[in-house]
């Protein structure tokens, strides 16, 4: 991300909205719990240090030094076989991918009334 102007945000719960079955699964399975207090129960916009700290992002850099960081992250996995990699992605990340594609209706999720 870049670190002077990149940020992170889930603002529903300023927007006084929920997220939808599909964006709360993903929500879920990518953030940590520390990251969805942060990003999500509280709508805070994270700053590119405060994303790198909680690991909603691999590393940060300026922009001149963007590209080289992305190819340095994405390095070891030059040269493997795309087909493998593309199949172990989908592997870990089966659920959320057979939710996005199902039938599911992917309406917002309803809190219950409180008096």
């Amino acid at each position: 991300m870049r670190e002077d102007r990149g940020f992170f945000c889930l603002p529903e719960v300023d927007l006084n909205m929920t997220l939808t079955v599909r964006m709360n699964e993903l929500v879920c399975s990518k953030l940590s719990p520390m990251a969805i207090r942060a990003a999500l129960l509280t709508g805070e916009r994270l700053t590119a240090a405060r994303a790198l700290e909680l690991d909603v992002v691999d590393a940060v850099a300026d922009l001149e030094a963007l590209e080289a960081k992305a190819l340095e992250i994405a390095a070891p996995m030059m040269g493997k076989n795309r087909r493998s990699l593309a199949g172990l992605k989908r592997g870990f990340n089966q659920p959320i991918i057979e939710l996005i594609e199902s039938d599911t209706s992917d309406t917002p999720i309803v809190s219950p009334d409180y008096p």
